[in-house]
């Protein structure tokens, strides 16, 4: 393949548009609505987290679950900047066919590395709701069904998210 084939391949959409659709411009996506997005869950989650932080402070029973809620929203900002940076460009509600094959790489790599932080996040998310739920529902020293349970559930969810994560990266 020649230089001036190759670019204007690389010119061209990432994918064929299919029958009878109207071709949009190339690389022209909604910026606004994921904007709107990631401020709205990133200040929700933010405000949500301090709620819980200053509320067992002011009890002076923080726990491990705490700490993971604390990481998880790390792990938040993270992604966050991952989807602000996709809706910076190519933007959201934005087709492959109306996307330059040059730029779909990047785009594939950012939604990739957004993908490990939200199984990350999620991972945190679901052992500190688990261990809370420990500490609720499990009288301290006994070992009931729920208490059997609850840690099979979350080691089972941290082999996953784990071994996943690695396997993503």
């Amino acid at each position: 393949m020649s230089p001036e084939e190759t670019q204007l391949l690389l010119n061209g959409p990432a994918l064929e548009r299919p029958e009878g659709v109207v071709p949009g411009t190339l690389n022209e996506g909604e910026h606004t609505v994921g904007y709107a997005v990631v401020l709205f869950s990133s200040i929700l989650c933010a405000l949500a987290v301090m709620v819980r932080i200053a509320s067992r402070a002011a009890l002076k029973k923080a726990g491990i679950e705490d700490a993971l809620i604390v990481c998880a929203l790390g792990f938040k900002a993270g992604e966050a900047y991952i989807v602000y940076a996709v809706s910076a460009f190519p933007g959201i509600l934005i087709h492959q066919w109306d996307l330059q094959l040059k730029y779909l790489s990047d785009t594939q790599y950012q939604i990739h590395v957004g993908t490990i932080f939200y199984g990350l996040l999620v991972m945190c998310l679901k052992v500190a709701i688990m261990i809370d739920w420990l500490r609720l529902f499990v009288p301290t020293g006994q070992r009931n069904w729920l208490f059997w349970s609850l840690h099979s559930l979350i080691w089972a969810n941290i082999i996953y998210y784990a071994s996943g994560t690695l396997l993503e990266i």
